[in-house]
C-alpha cells in the first residue's frame, strides 16, 4: 500500500513535469551510446508547496526556501542502454546556459544522488527565467571508466 501512494510521485517527476515545458521544443528522453537519460524540470515553488515529490525532504540540495523566484529542480534518471538497468552510482555534472547566438550565462552544478519513492535520480536547483531558450548539457560519469558520456537537451520554461 506504501508504495502505491509513491506512484503519483513519480507519475508527477516523469510524465506530468514535461507539460510545464513548451513541447515542441524539448525531448524528455536522449539515448547515448552506454544510456538512456530522463530529464525532468519542476518549477521550485512546486516542491515547495507539494513536498511529497520529493519524499518530504524539504532540505534537499541546501532547501528550497533559499532558492530564487525562477529557481527550477533540474532531475534526470539514468539507465543502462542494453539492460535498461537503473544506473544507481554516477557522478552527473550539468551545465545550463542561456540558447543565444554569442553564448549566454552558464551555471554549472553536479547533481545531487536523491532517493524519491524508492529509486535513484539525480537533481539540483537552478535558475531558468521564463521564455528563454536553455541548453542543459549533462555529463556523466561512472566508477571505473575513462572519461563521460554527454547529452544536450533544449528546454525552455514558459
Amino acid at each position: 500500500m506504501h508504495n502505491l501512494i509513491k506512484l503519483p510521485t513519480i507519475i508527477f517527476m516523469f510524465l506530468l513535469v514535461p507539460a510545464y515545458a513548451n513541447a515542441a521544443d524539448t525531448d524528455w528522453h536522449k539515448l547515448s551510446d552506454t544510456y538512456q537519460v530522463y530529464l525532468g524540470v519542476v518549477p521550485a515553488s512546486k516542491i515547495k508547496e507539494n513536498p511529497y515529490l520529493v519524499d518530504n525532504d524539504v532540505k534537499l540540495h541546501g532547501g528550497i526556501k533559499e532558492q530564487g523566484n525562477y529557481s527550477h529542480h533540474v532531475m534526470i534518471a539514468v539507465f543502462d542502454k542494453k539492460t535498461n538497468a537503473r544506473i544507481n552510482d554516477a557522478t552527473v555534472i550539468v551545465e545550463v546556459r542561456k540558447k543565444t547566438l554569442i553564448g549566454g550565462r552558464a551555471e554549472e552544478k553536479p547533481l545531487q544522488k536523491m532517493i524519491t519513492s524508492g529509486t535513484i535520480t539525480y537533481g539540483n536547483y537552478f535558475t531558468l527565467y521564463p521564455k528563454e531558450a536553455y541548453e542543459i548539457e549533462i555529463k556523466i560519469y561512472r566508477p571505473n571508466q575513462n572519461g563521460s558520456e554527454e547529452l544536450e537537451f533544449i528546454f525552455e520554461p514558459y
